[in-house]
């Protein structure tokens, strides 16, 4: 639901004939406004879901129809319903064709090419009513459960945490956080001013964005979960931030690295004073100057996932599930943005690429913050593989996305084997617990206010 508005909903084959004879005529128009009407369905039908996967409350099954699947399907219906009527209506005009459709065969014919938004969306459509019809036999119940809340001395933050998590999922949220940074940066740009600084704008963008981010997270959020932020930004040991700096820096550079050094070999072997030897700059992800504005960006998702909803999760559903879960939330946060193939199976390749890149990368990001207890670490990794990741498009190779996400399975296997976090984290929950929650009268009677928090 939540990428189906980011899908064709036209025929591929025919998008340069659509947009030569729709674009600016009325009936393109019509279908323009059928369009952004659908997507709106949609957002509230994924968002919904995202929601009610956690925060059920109450008349679960309800919920279920009318706010994730019947928005879907009355989305889907309208658009299916204007499609089909320009192509019956002016169907030699798009297609070169004489004639009208007609017939069933035609009608499915027509809705199957349309594109692959139709196809996720009947996919969505599906799946809800079949999990919908599973509440009601009592096989599937809500909320999600993984695993019992581990007793730590910890209750996660149950007021700003859904808040966050909802806005972060929200289809809507990335077009509201990119008009209120053009609203800041309006008046600059109606000024002489504009010119001079047109080539930092980029930076003034990211800066904006990032900070329009942060101020609407820290609201919703909540008073505890901004003092957890407050204390997660803070200088951590050195050598974690060396740390976080090495390790996009070996995923990156190492795979250019050992290529450089194959076709190295090769020229000394078979090409030694014919052609000149293989550069290493060459083989290298150089980054540009604009690329330092990703830091901005880096920063608010670590305040979100690593510093905010991580606890959560963690605090929930234990060290495991919980870093996993983030993952997930945190590639969810990405789909309604992502660009997506123009067939079935490159689409759903797109997905499963998200999810374990993100899902993957999180545990590291993750293992970087609970051994740091600081975002920083975090942020440098998150940036520095961003920019790597930008700076690789002109010097990639086939199935880089791949290499790399295998690379991170490698790097998170190896910190957590040989650094485990589990008591760290148990330890850094039970010390915040006990700086963010009052001293009962009672705890006091008992002598365990002062009894020490166990390391290791």
């Amino acid at each position: 639901m939540t990428i189906v508005p980011h899908l064709d909903w036209w025929p591929v084959a025919e998008r340069a004939d659509w947009s030569a004879k729709l674009n600016g005529s009325p009936v393109g128009m019509e279908y323009y406004v059928v369009r952004v009407a659908a997507t709106l369905g949609f957002i509230l039908a994924s968002s919904a879901g995202y929601f009610l996967c956690l925060w059920p409350g109450k008349r679960t099954n309800e919920k279920v129809w009318l706010v994730v699947f019947l928005p879907a399907v009355v989305s889907v219906v309208v658009t299916a319903a204007k499609f089909i009527s320009i192509r019956r209506g002016a169907y030699s005009v798009l297609t070169q064709a004489h004639g009208s459709g007609t017939g069933l065969v035609w009608f499915v014919t027509e809705l199957w090419q349309q594109g692959t938004g139709i196809h996720f969306a009947v996919l969505g459509i599906g799946l809800t009513a079949l999990f919908g019809l599973r509440l009601l036999r009592g096989e599937s119940h809500l909320p999600l459960e993984l695993a019992s809340p581990p007793a730590i001395g910890v209750s996660p933050q149950e007021k700003g945490s859904p808040r966050l998590i909802w806005f972060s999922l929200a289809s809507s949220s990335s077009p509201i956080m990119a008009a209120l940074s053009f609203g800041l940066l309006s008046p600059l740009m109606l000024t002489p001013a504009y010119k001079n600084l047109r080539a930092w704008m980029g930076f003034l963008q990211a800066g904006a964005g990032a900070a329009v981010m942060l101020v609407l997270v820290m609201w919703l959020a909540g008073r505890e979960n901004r003092k957890l932020v407050y204390r997660l930004v803070r200088l951590p040991n050195p050598k974690m931030i060396l740390v976080g700096a090495a390790l996009p820096a070996l995923v990156s550079l190492g795979p250019a690295i050992v290529r450089y050094l194959i076709d190295r070999v090769s020229w000394a072997a078979n090409d030694f004073g014919k052609y000149s030897p293989p550069q290493l700059l060459s083989y290298l992800p150089l980054p540009e100057v604009w690329t330092l504005s990703l830091l901005f960006a880096a920063f608010a998702e670590e305040v979100i996932f690593r510093g905010i909803l991580q606890r959560y999760f963690v605090s929930r559903y234990g060290v495991w599930r919980g870093i996993f879960l983030v993952g997930i939330v945190w590639a969810s946060f990405h789909f309604f943005t992502d660009k997506y193939a123009t067939s079935d199976l490159g689409v759903a390749l797109d997905l499963v690429h998200r999810v374990a890149q993100c899902a993957i990368f999180g545990f590291a990001l993750s293992w970087l913050t609970l051994r740091s207890s600081s975002l920083l670490a975090a942020t440098m990794a998150h940036w520095l593989s961003n920019v790597g990741i930008y700076s690789a498009r002109d010097s990639g190779y086939p199935g880089q996305g791949l290499v790399n996400t295998l690379l991170w399975v490698l790097v998170a296997f190896v910190l957590f084997r040989f650094w485990p976090v589990e008591h760290a984290q148990r330890a850094a929950q039970v010390a915040e617990s006990i700086a963010i929650e009052p001293e009962s009268p009672s705890a006091s009677n008992r002598g365990t206010s002062d009894r020490p928090v166990p390391e290791g």
